[in-house]
């Protein structure tokens, strides 16, 4: 009995959870600029513009 009350539970939380998950995705479709996955955040500036020599911080 414990468990069957236990599954239901948790069957009831993700659909609840999915259902949000799924306004959410609708909600950020609608906006202009979305794009699948989010604005990609740049890590590295150009390699060869920024580019250290091996040993220049010795020279400084």
């Amino acid at each position: 009995m414990i468990e069957e009350l236990r599954q239901m539970g948790h069957e009831a939380l993700t659909a609840w959870a999915q259902r949000g998950l799924e306004k959410s995705v609708v909600a950020a479709q609608a906006e202009s600029d979305w794009r699948p996955g989010g604005k990609k955040t740049v890590l590295v500036h150009d390699p060869i513009k920024h580019r250290i020599s091996p040993g220049s911080h010795l020279l400084e």
